[in-house]
């Protein structure tokens, strides 16, 4: 993979509006290092097969997907995407017009939350066509249109799906989303584009809706609606700043407020506390939502083969919280697991957190005794599933567990895994068809 080359795929049907095209293209200022090329597909049997084909046949990293009858008027349209992209790994392809919300329909434009400007045809003489504006440098959305998507990763195109001219652009913006990355319409002045489309062919339209209907349907509902993400304030942030410098957990506090105010769970158990911070962010969500719930802590606040020992003011810490903004829904359980074991009743506890003595052997232990007292459709969550040095072994049973269960994760700070052992609610399934969306907001986040 050539790290500085961009290369400009176009499927032709036209010779001569293909070398309209690039005669734009070949006005454009390259950024310093970088080099271009172009791949055309002469006559393809669909536009998904022939991307497909031209992005096995170039080494560039960076890859222009743009209609022959696209012109890229702003000069200096590369050298923006190139700086867009280094400064945002996280994503994976941009384009000049889309949506945040794709209508049940699959109509993209029939959106009421679209972004992006273009000039454009489609109505048989050029004209501005412009929606809302995006104020910050990318606005996140979940369908672009196709007529120029860039992107700085590699996916293939679902040809086994769509054999025509129509969806693959929404097909491929939430296949991007579905691996983990953003997708995004650029903020632009001015347009940077014309479309001179003229009247759509819309032959094998109504076909290629059916098929993109009936293929991503679960991901087509109104995920904000169904999965809200808060910004709540957290009240354990006015006690001592250790609860925040000292936790490994800080990037994951807005998942837990979040999952507890989705799941409203009537026990949460957390086996491993320290200083406080991930079971505050569950208390904090359980005292803000006015739930019905408890929400425990287990912990000897003794230390461990990892953390070290514990001095005294660590638990003096986490109690004067619990004193002080939580009571009576937080309850400190001063014990081992083992012996805090038989205070819960087997299928009585809706989120388990386990994040106790990081060996392999024990953090088996715990989640194996404690497995029965999980009541059906709960979650257990694992933190540090992506730290493998020293003796730190959760990740190995994060491996074998993931094989056998529904499940999600997070990268980020030293990895969060979320696992249903014994079943997956209906409504956590419509929101597990969203998680590349979820991975990617909670990393920025954190």
């Amino acid at each position: 993979m050539n790290e500085k080359k961009i290369c400009f795929i176009t499927c032709v049907s036209d010779t001569n509006q293909y070398k309209k095209s690039l005669d734009y293209i070949h006005c454009l200022k390259v950024p310093a290092g970088y080099e271009t090329e172009e791949v055309q597909v002469l006559h393809a049997e669909s536009i998904t097969s022939g991307y497909n084909h031209a992005m096995n046949q170039t080494d560039a990293k960076f890859k222009v997907y743009i209609h022959q009858d696209v012109y890229i008027i702003n000069p200096n349209f590369l050298n923006d995407v190139i700086e867009l992209f280094s400064e945002n790994p996280q994503l994976g392809m941009i384009g000049v017009a889309g949506a945040k919300i794709i209508p049940d329909n699959g109509i993209w434009w029939e959106s009421p939350d679209r972004y992006g400007m273009v000039y454009d045809s489609h109505t048989g003489k050029i004209g501005l066509l412009e929606f809302n504006q995006v104020k910050q440098e990318y606005e996140s959305v979940r369908g672009i249109d196709g007529l120029i998507m860039v992107t700085q990763y590699d996916l293939p195109w679902r040809e086994d799906l769509f054999k025509g001219w129509h969806f693959y652009d929404v097909s491929q913006s939430l296949e991007y989303i579905k691996a983990g990355f953003e997708v995004g319409v650029i903020r632009e002045r001015s347009p940077s584009c014309i479309h001179d489309c003229g009247i759509v062919n819309m032959q094998g339209y109504e076909a290629n809706r059916d098929i993109f209907l009936k293929h991503y349907h679960t991901l087509l509902t109104d995920f904000d609606k169904k999965w809200t993400f808060h910004e709540p304030k957290f009240q354990y942030e006015n006690e001592t700043a250790s609860i925040l410098t000292e936790s490994a957990w800080i990037g994951h506090r807005y998942f837990a407020y979040d999952l507890v105010s989705f799941m409203k769970p009537q026990t949460v158990v957390e086996l491993g506390t320290h200083w406080g911070l991930s079971f505050f962010s569950f208390c904090q969500a359980i005292v803000d939502n006015h739930i019905n719930a408890k929400c425990y802590a287990v912990d000897g606040w003794r230390g461990d083969v990892h953390t070290g020992q514990y001095q005294e003011n660590v638990y003096e810490t986490v109690n004067n919280v619990v004193q002080s903004y939580y009571d009576p829904v937080a309850e400190l359980v001063r014990k081992t697991f083992d012996e805090a074991l038989h205070q819960f009743m087997d299928n009585s506890i809706d989120v388990l957190h386990i994040d106790g003595a990081h060996t392999y052997n024990d953090v088996s232990h715990d989640f194996y005794t404690w497995l029965p007292k999980l009541a059906d459709n709960g979650v257990i969550l694992f933190h540090d599933i992506r730290v493998r040095h020293g003796n730190f072994g959760v990740y190995k049973l994060w491996d074998e567990l993931i094989i056998q269960y529904p499940h999600f994760e997070f990268d980020h700070s030293y990895g969060l895994g979320i696992l249903f052992p014994k079943g997956c609610s209906v409504s956590f399934q419509e929101i597990l068809a969203h998680k590349g969306e979820m991975k990617v907001r909670y990393q920025l986040k954190g």
